[in-house]
């Protein structure tokens, strides 16, 4: 049997004919009333939520800002920490681990090491110069990696474009340098070092590639823009080569990086115990467990002047 969803509605309207009530708003008062304390209640109970979420979030930020503070005191090592100074950081500047022991040395900086540059000899017809097909082998110190150089892009544009684009090349880059003589190939190695030389081998094709081969020979088919050398560092009377500018094996605990040449010339390496970092750490540490403890006043302290808790008084984390 079908129901009328207005029956209840003219039910209670109807019951306040005569009477000049209405009954229908008088029943919405009434339950309004009656659920407002529920509401009340529940409203307090979200707001209470949310501020005991803000303060354990508080919380919870001033105990990793302590932890983050305590960790450098954690182990020893921390507490040796030492300090390397150059006398003239034009020539080196240094830096020392907690390997290193206090002491002085003299450094003098006889040569940079420097990766090596070649210049082809100049092509009248520019990037466009013909060179021949076939396959070039280029080494870079124990590594090497080869080009072909096919018919249509037998270029001199097309092998620096090759050389740069090949996927196992482990770091020499083309250019091309155009001058009143035409356009020349350099290659330039991403390696210093004395053993990082470049050479070009040139095989099969028509042998017009073997232009552009060099075998270390003087006077070929290249002039040596930049050599390729070591680092040459004289220090406390004792030579030492790297092939890099960065001298991490020289002094037990000590990287000494290397800025200028300056042969004949000696400048002292300082190594000493660094206070200055021991203090700052602690430092750190007694700012990081005041402010921690301030927050915990704050969150669980009961405060006179105003009459109020705060969000975490009484509650068992804090206290633990």
């Amino acid at each position: 049997m079908a129901t009328n969803s207005t029956t209840g509605t003219g039910l209670i309207q109807s019951l306040g004919v005569g009477s000049g009530l209405n009954i229908q708003s008088l029943v919405t008062q009434l339950v309004g009333a009656d659920r407002a304390p529920l509401d009340a209640q529940l409203t307090r109970q979200s707001q209470s939520v949310a501020t005991q979420l803000s303060a354990m979030g508080a919380l919870k930020g001033a105990l990793a800002t302590f932890q983050s503070a305590l960790a450098p005191l954690a182990t020893l090592s921390n507490f040796q920490a030492m300090a390397a100074s150059s006398a003239d950081e034009s020539v080196y500047t240094a830096s020392a681990a907690g390997a290193a022991t206090a002491g002085s040395y003299s450094i003098e900086v006889r040569q940079l090491a420097q990766p090596e540059q070649l210049l082809s000899k100049a092509f009248a017809g520019g990037a466009t110069a013909a060179t021949g097909t076939g396959t070039l082998h280029i080494s870079l110190g124990n590594g090497g990696f080869d080009v072909a150089v096919q018919a249509g892009a037998n270029t001199l544009a097309n092998v620096r474009d090759v050389i740069n684009g090949a996927k196992d090349n482990p770091g020499v880059h083309a250019t091309l340098i155009y001058g009143v003589g035409g356009a020349q190939l350099v290659l330039s190695s991403a390696q210093t070092g004395a053993a990082n030389t470049i050479r070009v081998s040139a095989s099969g094709g028509d042998g017009g590639l073997a232009q552009l081969a060099y075998d270390g020979t003087p006077g070929g088919n290249y002039t040596e823009a930049l050599k390729a050398q070591d680092a040459i560092a004289i220090i406390s009377g004792v030579e030492h080569h790297s092939a890099s500018n960065v001298l991490d094996q020289a002094i037990d605990g000590v990287t000494v990086n290397l800025k200028t040449a300056k042969p004949g010339t000696s400048v002292t390496l300082a190594v000493t115990e660094d206070q200055t970092a021991v203090i700052g750490n602690v430092q750190k540490l007694v700012g990081a467990f005041n402010t921690m403890r301030g927050q915990f006043h704050t969150l669980g302290d009961y405060h006179a002047a105003t009459k109020t808790g705060g969000p975490l008084l009484g509650d068992w984390l804090l206290n633990g």
